[in-house]
């Protein structure tokens, strides 16, 4: 059976400390019971805060982690280097772009990443932990030159996180707040939310509609 995952925030001490809230004391059990139980009936865990990580660095420590053979391994090493040096030339080239776009008025440099998703709302009453709570999107859009951040926040019950709604929130922001004719984009690799070929339609809308002022 496969496990289920809890709210990170929860624990079991606070869900013992719940349990001896709504049950008579002569049928409570104790700490090390509900413990046991926990364990050995349920396939349960904890859901631990993570910060993002990459996923190509994820997968290829677990093949050399588990390559057969020394020549496997140098090869998924030097897979390993070439990405990572991949993604060095990317930070230099954002901050490449990040300098242009302080000193070049007429660039505009912004990255641009969906956030954590967040439950709401966000309390502690432990009846909320066996409720089916709100969940809200935010996806954070920084401009590199000026360090100006603007959060879009909507919830599940006006769109979804896909293509189209981060589309549509890039659109707002760059016709309020771009005003210059050349624009560079910076955004993870999601290619459910940023690489697709609706981002890349959006970008070509960009540039040939005349509510927009960006050319490149």
């Amino acid at each position: 059976m496969n496990r289920r995952f809890l709210a990170p925030d929860l624990s079991l001490p606070k869900m013992y400390s719940m349990y001896c809230d709504n049950i008579s004391e002569s049928e409570k059990v104790s700490d090390f019971m509900f413990r046991k139980i926990f364990n050995e009936q349920f396939n349960l865990s904890f859901h631990a805060p993570v910060s993002d990580s990459c996923k190509k660095c994820d997968n290829l420590k677990i093949k050399i982690d588990a390559a057969h053979s020394l020549e496997e391994k140098y090869q998924l090493e030097l897979q390993k280097k070439l990405h990572l040096s991949k993604a060095d030339s990317a930070k230099d080239n954002y901050k490449k772009d990040k300098n242009l776009a302080k000193e070049d008025l007429d660039v505009t440099v912004i990255v641009f990443d969906l956030m954590k998703t967040l439950p709401t709302p966000v309390v502690s009453t432990g009846v909320c932990y066996y409720k089916r709570q709100l969940w809200t999107y935010v996806l954070g859009i920084h401009d590199a030159a000026n360090d100006n951040a603007t959060m879009c926040v909507w919830d599940e019950t006006v769109a979804s996180r896909g293509p189209q709604e981060i589309g549509s929130c890039l659109l707002r922001y760059i016709k309020e707040n771009v005003k210059t004719k050349r624009l560079i984009l910076y955004s993870d690799q999601c290619g459910g939310q940023n690489r697709n070929i609706k981002m890349a339609t959006l970008c070509q809308y960009i540039i040939s509609h005349p509510d927009y002022v960006v050319e490149n």
